[in-house]
Order: structure tokens, then C-alpha cells, then sequence
């Protein structure tokens, strides 16, 4: 498979800037059209799928309701034909993910542990002036806990670029050189949701963060994720039981200042306003906003230029609504 689309060299591009839209979960409603409307797109759009693995390139649905040429750039496929032609490249990778999962089991082990430090504390009965400062100091150390966490990680990818210099093998330079050609004749790009880490890996690998720099770019569910500085983990709801939010890996950084929590309103439990406020104090001063079905937000230069139905977790729990003059 490799992208769908006819005449792209008769498209004309978008005119390059810093402009994004981040959405909630696209089935059973739709509301991608709606926020791109806001971003001015009207010539040829590139998605990528790569988070639906298999399912990569099924991609009639989201043509039906644009109206509009799509391109899949087959991100998955591209990494997998790059494995099959470099094993040495597979086994690296490979060794990577399998310590970046051994850095989040360690992580995890100290989250639980300060997070439930923090709940206790915000129970205690004692005079405030002697519980605050205590409270405090928890949450500040759980902020200290995910900023070296994101230390880490980082320094995990950065020692793996350099000594396995993924973009100078062969394999992965051809696929580079093919999606820069099929970009320069798309507009904005769209990144479809699935597995937030699967969608994640493949991306670092071809380097789209270079690649997608001037694209207008919009991204639902896991896609949102990725576009913003910190994937953050969240599940109330979780089969094997709650999960404390955590961070999982960084992101592309186009959208600043921002912790996407997709379908928010079935993996939190909005009742537990101690919960929700923690959450809101460990990733401030980002913005923990929520996306829901057919709520969007748009930005453009890092200034919100639309927003529906997309609300912000304060630090005291509540929920406020994310307006474009607030």
C-alpha cells in the first residue's frame, strides 16, 4: 500500500504556519470538518493512521465526510518494510521500547506511592496551616517525579539516534525522501487516533516532527497526544482497576502548554474533584483539557482561535469550559 490520491501535483499547497487543531474521539460523531473550517484548510489533506496498525489506510469514512482528497502516508507499512530490509534497526528498536517499558514499571512504582501520599494528606483533619505545606511538598515532588521521568525518556531516544543514527540508513532515508515529496504537495495533515505509543514510535522513527514542520496539523484521540509536549496515561475506569495518570512518553511539542485527555468522560470519574485537582497540579502550569465527542479546539502562533465543548480541569477539581477570550 502506499498513499491514495491522484493529481497531487495540480494541488496547491496551504500557506505554512504554526496552525493545529486538537479533537476528542471521531466515532460515533464526527466533528473534524467542523474545526477544520476554523484553520481555512481547503486543498489537499494527508493523514496519517499509522496508531490503527492493520487497519492503516481504511480511510473511506474520513473521505466521505471531508469532501475532499485524503493521502494516507502509510506511516506503519513504511516502518515495517524498513525492519524487513534492516534487522539491525528492528533489534534496536526493539531494545529501546523494551527499556523505555522497564523505565515505566520503575515510574510507576514511585507515582503510586507519592500520588497516594497526596490523597491522604488532602484527608487529613489537623489544622490547614500545618497540613498545607505538607500537601504542597507532595505535589511537588510528584512534579519533580515526572519531570525526571521525562528526563529519561528522553535521554533514551537521544542516546538511540545517536548511536544507531536512524536517519542515515538507507531504508529509512528513501521513505523520508518519499514522504517529503508526497507533503510538499499536501496542505494539512491529520493524525488519526488508535495506539497512542504504536502512533508515537512510528512517527519518531521517520522523523515527522522535521517532516510536518509548516504543515497545519489536526489530530483526534491519540493523535492529540501526540501533537502536544507530554503523553499523559489516564484511566479511571481501566478493567484491572483505576490507573494513576502517567506519563508516558514525549511529543512532537507543537501544541504547548497542553495535557490532552481524550474520551475523558468515560476514563475519569469526574465525581473525584481530589483526584482531577491532583491531576491539574502535577501538570501545571499545562492545561488539562478534556475532549469529548465533537468538541474541538484550534490554535494558531500558540493563541487559541476556537474551541467547543472542550473543558479545562482547574486545580481545585472542577471543571471550566475553554474559551478563546479567557
Amino acid at each position: 500500500m502506499r498513499p491514495q490520491s491522484a493529481d497531487l501535483a495540480r494541488m496547491p499547497t496551504l500557506q505554512a504556519g504554526n496552525a493545529l487543531a486538537l479533537l476528542g474521539p471521531q466515532s460515533p460523531t464526527a466533528s473534524l470538518a467542523e474545526a477544520l473550517a476554523t484553520l481555512g484548510t481547503n486543498d489537499h489533506i494527508g493523514v496519517i493512521t499509522a496508531g490503527w496498525r492493520d487497519a492503516e489506510g481504511e480511510i473511506n469514512a474520513l473521505i466521505e465526510h471531508l469532501a475532499k482528497p485524503v493521502t494516507d502516508l502509510a506511516l506503519y507499512e513504511r516502518v515495517e518494510d524498513i525492519f524487513a530490509v534492516d534487522q539491525a534497526l528492528f533489534n534496536a528498536h526493539r531494545e529501546r521500547q523494551d527499556i523505555l517499558k522497564q523505565l515505566q514499571r520503575l515510574y510507576r512504582v514511585r507515582l503510586r506511592a507519592g500520588a497516594d501520599a497526596c490523597y491522604r494528606l488532602m484527608k487529613r483533619t489537623e489544622r490547614r496551616s500545618l497540613v498545607t505545606p505538607q500537601l504542597r511538598a507532595a505535589v511537588s515532588q510528584l512534579r519533580a517525579l515526572d519531570r525526571f521521568h521525562a528526563r529519561q525518556i528522553a535521554k533514551v531516544h537521544l542516546d538511540f539516534e545517536e548511536e544507531v543514527k536512524p536517519y542515515s540508513r538507507p531504508a529509512v532515508r528513501s521513505h523520508r525522501a518519499e514522504l517529503e515529496s508526497v507533503l510538499n504537495n499536501l496542505g494539512v495533515v491529520l493524525i488519526a487516533g488508535g495506539h497512542v505509543a504504536v502512533l508515537a514510535s512510528r512517527m519518531r522513527l521517520l522523523g515527522m516532527s522535521e517532516l510536518l514542520a509548516g504543515h497545519p496539523l489536526a489530530g483526534w484521540s491519540a493523535g492529540a497526544m501526540v501533537l502536544t509536549e507530554q503523553l499523559v496515561l489516564f484511566h479511571d475506569r481501566a478493567p484491572q482497576g483505576r490507573r494513576e495518570p502517567e506519563l508516558l512518553d514525549v511529543g512532537l511539542g507543537r501544541c504547548r502548554g497542553v495535557v490532552a485527555l481524550p474520551a475523558a468522560s468515560l476514563r475519569l470519574d469526574m465525581a473525584r474533584r481530589d483526584h482531577l485537582g491532583l491531576m491539574a497540579k502535577r501538570f501545571a502550569p499545562s492545561r488539562c483539557l478534556t475532549f469529548d465527542h465533537a468538541t474541538w479546539a484550534t490554535w494558531h502562533e500558540d493563541a487559541l482561535i476556537g474551541a467547543n465543548g472542550v473543558s479545562r480541569i482547574r486545580r481545585n477539581g472542577a471543571l471550566a469550559e475553554l474559551r478563546v477570550d479567557a
